[in-house]
């Protein structure tokens, strides 16, 4: 997959994006076909999270991107 369509919708949306090692106790919530959302605490800040996940097992376009972002 051409990662410049993830680069671009990442700009476009305006996404944060951290690095997962900044996150402790990470526990999964659920987990779909585009990806997976799990409960983490925030080293840095002290703060219980969610973070959102993007699996990249199969071909994504720019329009399945733009879906995950959005939800």
């Amino acid at each position: 997959m051409d990662s410049s369509i993830i680069d671009e919708t990442i700009q476009e949306w305006q996404v944060n994006l951290y690095n997962y090692n900044e996150f402790t106790n990470i526990k999964l919530i659920d987990e779909g076909g585009f990806g997976k959302i799990e409960k983490a605490s925030w080293e840095r800040t002290g703060l219980i999270v969610a973070l959102k996940s993007l699996k990249i097992e199969h071909k994504l376009d720019e329009n399945v991107v733009k879906i995950f972002v959005k939800e």
